[in-house]
């Protein structure tokens, strides 16, 4: 079976009716209460069959929330989440049927079976004497052997025959799990030969014997007491709707997507001249001036910049000295097509929530994750990565440059990755649909952090947006990396990073020259459809004269504030 065909399914392959009416068969159960575990319960209705008219406590565990919503009523306790961070105590359960995901598991080293992981996951919790229902393509049963050969005994294989199942070659895999006696007495030659037949199965597969109506000699299930899940993971779906609260979300959307600055109504006292230059230096009165020929439109914006000095001392050392300082810088086009800017320096000093509530966050979230060799320990962080921005790459599978990460985690987790990004540390990214890849933020990167408060959950979740220097910063380096890929929004963002005079009306034309000359680069994105914008604030500035100059650029005659209207720059595209 391909990986495509399982994405296609979702890696959801509910057992037909008919099968499950089968299985129920195979199982004799107790006058006693007992419980019973389904760990990928989909819609639950396999399971309700299987267990029909059994005094069966029925739990279940299903990632997807919809489904989760269709089983809930058929069970006793369901856990919307991941069966991989929900935990329980072993020896909990007299049966679990288990028809796990068929696909791979990709981890940070090499990739794994679904079928095994969730095999070895879950067989604990059942008791000795408990009963295992495993369902699994007859190929995979190679990658279970050890577990089914050391921990059961009494097993059973049966092919089923229902057309949905012959196509994907499904098994039924019986048996009851050992105590620790009778695994101690297991010889060598016991285990070989078990792993043996079970390695064979995908070859066997058509002389396996069929799953019949009847059982003569069915498996018996013992009683037990309630059990206990416990999800341990971060509930995605109230984590994302809750995610306009991060401190951290907030002060980078200041970055990533500021909203147009709407100045109205008058002073209450005349402004001296001092005061309007403070205000026009600002950029808070950036607007169409003047009449007839001296009609422009002027951009203000305010910039740092830092000199270095080198000076020799008596004794022969070298001394770097750094002076920061502010400038002012103003450009302006006339309607003649007329451009230019001028720099006036400055002192020196010393050096909202959604509406509507979206489920299966975990289609949408990619996860990051960090692993660094110590001399006599391993450290491994693995965090749910909401948003990333990054550079292009052909080969998915190469190492590069990435400008925004968005992580999710406990406080020991985001420290840990808050003091990697510090040090300029690699981490690997996996997303839906895309293969894993190595990535850093490079040097000085801008990081901010915030928690998030969930309801039902003691702890807040914490959360980190690390920015690239290159993102973050808004100095003119012939490339500017924005999240969204609107015309209005690329205009909006290139005119404030580069202090642009320019008007929105603009926006169709700007972005057709950027296509037409090849200016935009699509880069790799999660959450977002980030570009690279190519070109200097002098290069954009010399195109819109020449529009402006051959009327293809029209400057309004009205005079005033540049208009811009709400870009929605909060959406998280």
């Amino acid at each position: 079976m391909s990986r495509f065909n399982a994405k296609v399914r979702c890696n959801y392959y509910p057992l037909p009716l008919s099968e499950a009416e089968r299985i129920r068969n195979l199982l004799r159960f107790p006058d006693e209460q007992f419980s019973a575990l389904d760990p990928c319960v989909g819609e639950g209705l396999a399971f309700a069959v299987i267990l029909k008219d059994a005094g069966a406590r029925r739990y279940g565990i299903e990632l997807d929330a919809y489904r989760a919503e269709q089983a809930a009523p058929s069970l006793t306790r369901i856990i919307q989440g991941n069966c991989l961070e929900t935990h329980c105590p072993v020896e909990s359960f007299s049966c679990i049927y288990l028809n796990p995901p068929y696909d791979w598991a990709l981890a940070a080293s090499t990739p794994e079976r679904l079928e095994p992981v969730f095999l070895n996951h879950t067989f604990r919790w059942l008791i000795p004497g408990g009963v295992l229902l495993f369902v699994i393509p007859a190929e995979r049963a190679t990658d279970c052997a050890q577990i089914l050969a050391s921990h059961f005994k009494q097993v059973r294989t049966f092919r089923l025959s229902d057309p949905e199942s012959v196509r994907y070659r499904q098994v039924l895999i019986a048996g009851i799990r050992r105590t620790r006696r009778e695994r101690d007495k297991l010889r060598d030659r016991e285990i070989s030969e078990a792993r043996y037949r079970f390695a064979g199965l995908g070859r066997e597969y058509d002389r396996l014997p069929e799953l019949l109506d009847m059982c003569d000699d069915p498996y018996d299930i013992p009683s037990t007491g309630p059990a206990m899940l416990t999800f341990k993971g971060l509930p995605l779906d109230e984590v994302e709707d809750s995610l306009r609260s991060s401190q951290a979300y907030r002060q980078a959307a200041r970055i990533l997507a500021p909203e147009p600055t709407l100045i109205r109504g008058r002073p209450l006292t005349p402004l001296r001249a001092g005061q309007v230059g403070q205000v026009a230096c600002s950029g808070l009165i950036n607007g169409i001036f003047g009449s007839g020929e001296e009609r422009h439109i002027a951009a203000w914006k305010s910039k740092k910049m830092t000199t270095k000095t080198t000076e020799e001392e008596p004794d022969g050392t070298t001394v770097i000295r750094e002076r920061e300082r502010f400038v002012q810088e103003l450009s302006v086009v006339f309607v003649s097509g007329e451009t230019g800017h001028a720099r006036i320096a400055g002192p020196r000093v010393d050096g909202a929530r959604r509406a509507v509530i979206v489920k299966n966050a975990h289609e949408r979230f990619g996860w990051l994750e960090f692993e660094k060799q110590l001399r006599d320990t391993r450290t491994r962080i693995r965090v749910a990565l909401n948003q990333f921005i990054g550079e292009a790459s052909e080969d998915k599978e190469a190492s590069g440059t990435c400008h925004l990460v968005s992580v999710l985690g406990s406080d020991v987790d985001i420290g840990a990755i808050w003091a990697a990004i510090v040090g300029q540390e690699w981490f690997t990214v996996s997303r839906p649909e895309v293969s894993e890849r190595r990535v850093t933020l490079g040097k000085d990167p801008r990081i901010f952090r915030g928690t998030i408060a969930v309801a039902g959950r003691g702890r807040r979740v914490r959360h980190l947006v690390a920015l690239s220097a290159q993102l973050a910063e808004d100095t003119d380096v012939g490339r500017t990396i924005l999240c969204r890929d609107n015309p209005e929004f690329v205009l909006y963002q290139i005119s404030q990073r580069l202090g642009l005079p320019v008007h929105p009306s603009w926006a169709t034309w700007f972005w057709s020259t950027l296509q037409e000359k090849g200016r935009i680069q699509p880069l790799d994105g999660l959450g977002y459809r980030p570009i690279a914008v190519v070109g200097s604030k002098d290069e954009f500035l010399e195109w819109i004269g020449a529009a402006v100059k051959a009327e293809a650029l029209t400057i309004p005659d009205e005079a005033g504030l540049i208009p811009w209207g709400p870009l929605n720059t909060a959406t998280i595209s």
